[in-house]
This record gives structure tokens, sequence and C-alpha cells, in this order.
């Protein structure tokens, strides 16, 4: 199974918050509405009115642009190719069927050419699996490990302990076999030990 990764597609765009977009739709007939009110009650010219105009356009504009917000969104879509290979299984065709059955731990194939007169034939023996019981291995668990090399010992938790080396890694359960044979202690699992 494989898996590809194509180049990813970035797409930007702008949205506005449109929770807001009411209110501002709101706002915009009620400047209007007072727009023409006031431009009707008061005598003014019309260069007047459009400068009024100019200005309260000016500030719903300012107005628009805070209330909605708008922000720049990056958009990334990532396609995934996922290969799955499928294995390939073989058939054997046989001419005549077998008559005996072997009963083998592994597979065995062998091809028996009897010359005869007549035609020869084949015959494939066709194994059948037997599954043996897994067996559990003994072994053995050490609470002491140590060094030919440096002539200490350490506890097998011990972070140093799993330093050493195969060749020269000694294990035991007893301390004693260690003093006996002038190992010294590890000062840092079991000094410490000690001391609490």
């Amino acid at each position: 199974m494989s898996i590809n990764y194509l180049q990813p597609q970035i797409r930007y765009y702008r949205t506005f918050k449109r929770k807001n977009l009411a209110l501002a739709l709101l706002i915009g007939t009620l400047l209007v509405s007072a727009f023409s009110i006031t431009s009707s009650l008061l005598i003014l010219s019309t260069v007047q009115i459009i400068l009024v105009a100019l200005i309260t356009l000016l500030i719903y504009s300012l107005f628009l642009f805070f209330l909605l917000e708008p922000r720049a969104i990056k958009e990334i879509n990532q396609r995934i190719i996922q290969t799955i290979e499928k294995p390939v299984y073989r058939e054997v065709y046989i001419d005549r069927p077998v008559t005996k059955e072997v009963i083998v731990d592994r597979p065995i194939i062998k091809e028996v050419i009897k010359t005869i007169r007549v035609p020869e034939y084949r015959e494939i023996l066709k194994p059948i699996y037997i599954q043996t019981p897994k067996t559990r291995l003994n072994i053995p668990k050490y609470k002491f490990v140590a060094s030919k090399q440096t002539k200490k010992y350490h506890l097998k938790t011990c972070r140093l302990s799993k330093i050493i080396k195969n060749k020269y890694k000694i294990n035991k359960n007893l301390v004693n076999y260690f003093k006996d044979n002038n190992f010294k202690a590890c000062k840092v699992c079991i000094h410490k030990k000690r001391k609490k």
C-alpha cells in the first residue's frame, strides 16, 4: 500500500460578517429617510443638498466598513491518492486427481515423473498445513546485571544497565556473587536505594 500526496490547491477569498448585514441595511434606510426629511424641511440649495448627501454617504461607508469587517480567508485542499496492491494467486491444474494425502510441516511440492509406455503423468503432492501450538519460552529473569569491563553491578531497572554490551554482561539474582568477585555497586541505582 502506498500513499501519494498531490500538490495542494490554495484559494484566497474575502468574506464579510453576515450577522451585521441586517443592521447595516436598517441604518442605511434610516439615513436615507433622515436625508429626505432634512432636505424637505430645510430650505437648501442644490449644492448644499449634494454636499449633505456626500457627507452622509461617506459616514455610512465608514460605518459599513467597520460593521461588516472584511476578512481574508485562505482555503487549502489537499488530495491524497492511496494505492492498494492486491496479491496475485496462481492456479495449479492437475491432470488427474491426487490419490495420496501427505501431512507435512512445511509445504512441499514435488514433481514425480513416471515413465510408462502410455503418455506420462505428473503427480503434484498437495500439502496439508497443520498448525503447531506455540510453546512459551522459559526465559529466566534476573535482578542484577554487571559488566566485566567496568567491574560494576546494577539493578536490572537501572538506566546504566541498558548500556552494557552483551559480550560484557553478567546476569545474576544474588548480590553475593558480585561481592565475592570484587564488583563495585552502582552509585546511581544501588547507593540511592540504600540512602532512602
